[in-house]
């Protein structure tokens, strides 16, 4: 004797089941007439829903019609019915092998699959806008060319050294030089990227190479406290904030009295406190200059930012570019910022500050006909960005994007803070998340692909006796990721998941490695 514990069957089987029945009486009355029109309607409806996700039924159907096709010519149209009820009842009986164990949540696809849905919802929406098929070169992501609608969204690569970040990057990157529609603002580190695609009318800006652009605050055009701003931070892990606020109120009125980098560098650095504060009689950082004690530590916490005026002191060449008015305008001409690893400490306040006052331009007109790309492989190699959050809430309307890197999600929430970090993650809609190595990220990004409720299926069997026994079929849900942190941590080199801004399924995917013709040097030595 044998006994079962089953719940209810499988409602996406029975789902099929019921789809084929529909679809066989419907057969029934039409095959008579109208000969293999069903079957052949039957597959356009499945091609059509490609894109969508509730397509189990279809296939059901499609697959009994296409058996039923087959053997018409030896049956006869007339026993379509038969047929339908014999597969429709083999199909029920093995659920298992049919049915995906997803009940619903995140659902991973093939990266085929995921190319055809891209494709799909591109050819609806250039209909539905009748406009027509783009021509110029799509961006590409491990190998998934993507719609134009989806740039504007912003993108994010997270990895570990080493985990194919890097040459994710350096394939968008390519495909938008030979676009018109767009330029690149792109901090480099050790000069990687301008080597690659660096040409005669790249900007570079790194004040020890000779090929650099000169830049100072009289240079700017803008208002001398924003400036300042975008030089001193914050300091959120500061037990007082007034040592910052106040040196950033005296290197703005620093700035109002002098006319070139030397001259900031000579009374910040050189001249005696004295000297500063005769300088600077009559404004509002003199009251805090009164007392000597406060004057040196406001002095103090200055140059800890500006260390980098000594570089820019030696060079005398004429300042002429401005930040803020490259992103303002629609220069098109691509910016790199090489930063090397000597340096990394010296510049990066400065390199904070011009991407900053760039981000100000950018957001200050709505009328661009460039795309901008805010291109930084490793977002916690500056400091806070101002206008970096808001980039990333609004970039459509400023036509600006972001494309940003980094290892550790822990790193920009050191910078950024939680909240901050959690409005960059919901700003940059494309992700590529490669291998993560430490757990926390690896944790973090799991949630990011998304949780699942699995339908599980356990078979007991017991004995009760010599010639009896029972057997039991359980079945339960369980809450679980659709990636575990654990696979994350363990992805070998170059593989990883996309997770597609428009809600599509991710799709696990891999970075195919590129070798670039080498174009530019990396560093000219301005002292040579």
């Amino acid at each position: 004797m044998f006994g079962q514990n089953q719940q209810q069957p499988d409602p996406s089987a029975l789902l099929g089941l019921g789809i084929a029945f529909f679809f066989g009486a419907v057969a029934y009355g039409i095959a008579k007439i109208s000969g293999p029109v069903f079957p052949i309607m039957l597959c356009a409806i499945y091609v059509s829903s490609i894109a969508t996700s509730k397509k189990l039924a279809l296939k059901i159907g499609l697959a009994i019609s296409v058996i039923e096709l087959l053997l018409t010519p030896f049956i006869g149209w007339q026993n379509f019915w038969s047929y339908n009820l014999i597969l429709g009842f083999v199909l029920a009986v093995i659920p298992e092998r049919l049915v995906s164990g997803v009940v619903r949540g995140s659902q991973l696809q093939t990266p085929k699959e995921l190319q055809k849905q891209l494709r799909h919802k591109e050819q609806l929406m250039q209909r539905k806008q009748k406009s027509p098929p783009n021509i110029l070169p799509r961006l590409e992501i491990a190998d998934i060319q993507l719609p134009d609608d989806l740039a504007p969204l912003s993108f994010m690569f997270l990895g570990s050294p080493g985990s194919g970040k890097t040459q994710a990057i350096l394939k968008m990157l390519s495909i938008m030089r030979d676009r018109p529609d767009y330029r690149v603002i792109c901090l480099d580190r050790s000069g990687e990227i301008l080597e690659k695609f660096g040409d005669r009318d790249t900007l570079i800006y790194n004040p020890r190479d000779s090929r650099t652009v000169h830049w100072s605050h009289r240079s700017e055009g803008i208002e001398f406290e924003t400036i300042a701003a975008g030089l001193i931070p914050p300091n959120p892990d500061a037990k007082d904030p007034f040592w910052n606020e106040a040196a950033k109120g005296l290197l703005s009125d620093l700035y109002a009295q002098t006319y070139n980098n030397s001259e900031v560098w000579e009374m910040i650095a050189l001249r005696p406190l004295q000297d500063l504060k005769d300088l600077l009689t009559g404004t509002l950082s003199a009251t805090y200059l009164e007392a000597e004690n406060t004057a040196a530590g406001i002095k103090s916490s200055a140059i800890n930012y500006l260390r980098f005026y000594k570089v820019l002191a030696d060079n005398q060449a004429t300042a002429d570019f401005s930040w803020s008015r490259w992103g303002r305008e629609d220069d098109n001409r691509w910016i790199f910022l090489p930063i090397f690893e000597n340096e990394a400490e010296l510049f990066k306040p400065l390199y904070t500050m011009a991407f900053s006052l760039m981000l100000r331009g950018l957001l200050s007109n709505e009328n661009h006909q460039i795309k901008t790309v805010i291109c930084i492989d490793e977002l916690s190699a500056l400091g806070k960005l101002v206008g970096l959050e808001r980039l990333l809430a609004e970039g459509r309307k400023f036509s600006g994007i972001g494309m940003l890197g980094t290892q550790l999600t822990g790193q920009i929430a050191n910078i950024y803070g939680e909240y901050g970090m959690q409005t960059i993650l919901q700003g940059c809609c494309t992700k590529l998340i490669l291998n993560c190595r430490d757990y926390s990220t690896a944790e973090l990004c799991s949630k990011l692909i998304g949780g699942q409720e699995r339908l599980e299926t356990t078979h007991g069997k017991s004995s009760n006796g010599w010639f009896s026994e029972t057997r039991s079929v359980n079945q339960q849900i369980r809450e679980t990721f659709a990636v575990l942190p654990s696979e994350l941590q363990a992805l070998p080199p170059l593989e990883g998941y996309l997770l597609i801004a428009d809600g599509t399924k991710p799709a696990r995917v891999r970075v195919t490695p590129t070798d670039y013709p080498l174009k530019a040097s990396r560093f000219v030595d301005a002292a040579i």
